[in-house]
């Protein structure tokens, strides 16, 4: 069964004329960083509904105009160039490093949070079984209380009924 959603297409429609009107185009993702909630594929699903009922307007294409064109590359001295490529290496290796560095940590946490949680879990559990069967023998020392209560009262209706008769 799927849970209900958390967004309206009020909201939808509201911040995908909000994100329009700063030059951006609506997408799933976008739109689920305005609102901060929801799930970006459900509401990709539901914006493009709402694009093909006309209820939003298709946003321009993000190609920047030819009149704005930055100009991307520079010719540079053969030397300049490698040691440029050299530095885009060690950084890029240096990022990875970082990246696998920083998964590990994370991985390490996350492992001991679920470990300290099984080990609780494990001992709520024994105090539970401890308790479960101390009940079990404080009610069968109950029922043999009074199993011996009942035994003397039919013993004592016996005497009352022998001295009645």
């Amino acid at each position: 069964m799927a849970r209900p959603k958390t967004y309206t297409d009020e909201d939808l429609i509201k911040a995908a004329n909000e994100l329009i009107s700063r030059g951006k185009k609506p997408s799933g993702w976008r739109i689920r960083e305005y609102l901060q909630r929801g799930k970006s594929s459900s509401i990709q699903v539901d914006l493009e509904k709402l694009i093909a009922d006309g209820r939003i307007p298709e946003a321009l294409n993000d190609t920047p105009s030819t009149t704005t064109q930055v100009r991307t590359s520079y010719e540079l001295p053969a030397e300049i160039q490698e040691l440029l490529d050299r530095k885009e290496y060690d950084i890029s290796t240096s990022l990875r490093d970082i990246v696998i560095a920083m998964n590990d940590s994370i991985h390490t946490h996350f492992e001991s949070i679920t470990y300290t949680r099984i080990r609780e879990a494990e001992a709520i559990s024994q105090h539970a079984i401890k308790q479960k069967e101390q009940s079990e023998g404080e009610a069968l020392d109950i029922e043999q209380t009074l199993q011996r209560a009942t035994d003397a009262n039919d013993q004592l209706e016996e005497k009352i009924e022998a001295l009645q008769s």
